[in-house]
């Protein structure tokens, strides 16, 4: 089977020898089970990342965990942009910036004295 997961994360299958946008049979509108519009891909909390299962002289085949089932796939392109992450760097006491004192403010008559 080939697959391929679009720029945007939405996962597409060859069916017929056409790439077809998978839409997600288990989502629900107004708490009735009916098809709705919701795309199958990266932005679900179900959709794994895509790994490499087996690599073989024949080929290498790679797999995607989804929340019912995991799909295996013989060729699958990923065309989605690698973000890379960027730690900030930790600041020294010298880099800190100054915390400034503030003195506490009396309002009389706002709160009895037992509120606190």
């Amino acid at each position: 089977m080939k697959g391929k997961i679009d720029k945007d994360g939405v996962l597409y299958i060859e069916r017929a020898g056409v790439m077809r946008q998978q839409m997600c049979p288990y989502s629900y509108s107004n708490q009735l089970p009916v098809f709705s519009a919701t795309q199958c891909g990266d932005a679900c909390p179900l959709f794994g990342e895509p790994t490499q299962l087996s690599h073989t002289p024949s080929g290498d085949t790679y797999g995607i965990k989804l929340c019912q089932r995991e799909l295996v796939f013989g060729k699958l392109t990923d065309e989605r942009k690698v973000q890379e992450k960027k730690e900030p760097e930790p600041k020294t006491p010298e880099q800190a910036e100054p915390i400034e004192a503030v003195e506490p403010v009396a309002v009389e008559g706002e709160y009895p004295e037992t509120f606190f």
